[in-house]
């Protein structure tokens, strides 16, 4: 299985992202559905059912303190001159990404999926307007481990397992 570690979002988050998104309209763009928002930490590829094991085993084992999420800014990956990625930034997750990394694919910058974008777009009028973009900070209780299960239109996201911090 497909196998990643998030931490979700409010619902304050959501409805501000799906504002967000109503600026991204188009062919080009291909919105994550507000309700299937997250912070991805890290991605660990396809594993085993006993390799999920192993891990969920080496994640309990670890101590998480509750980060203070901060939602600020706008931005694009990889670069203005080819967009594939619109995002919103988070700032304060860094440290859990970096422990809890593994294997996996870590995260190199927190940061909230709004879109992806398969075709050229100028989104410099989108990211002068919202580079202030601000919301309110947030304290998670949990990290959630997810299974992702390609899907049309959007991929699928199922809780394996929840992780205190």
């Amino acid at each position: 299985m497909r196998v990643f570690l998030a931490i979700d979002v409010p619902n304050y988050v959501k409805e501000a992202i799906s504002k967000l998104q109503n600026e991204l309209k188009g062919p080009c763009y291909r919105l994550v559905p507000p309700e299937n928002a997250h912070i991805t930490l890290n991605f660990y590829g396809e594993l085993s059912d006993d390799a999920v094991k192993v891990l969920i085993g080496e994640l309990k084992n670890m101590q998480f303190q509750k980060p203070k999420l901060e939602f600020k800014g706008v931005g694009v990956f990889p670069s203005l001159d080819y967009v594939r990625v619109v995002w919103l930034g988070v700032n304060g997750c860094e440290e859990l990404a970096k422990l809890t990394c593994g294997k996996g694919k870590c995260s190199n910058t927190c940061h909230l999926t709004l879109a992806r974008v398969r075709c050229r777009v100028d989104v410099k009028p989108f990211l002068e307007k919202h580079k202030g973009f601000e919301l309110e900070p947030y304290m998670p209780e949990h990290l959630t481990l997810y299974e992702s299960v390609l899907k049309r239109p959007h991929a699928e996201y199922k809780v394996i397992a929840k992780l205190p911090l």
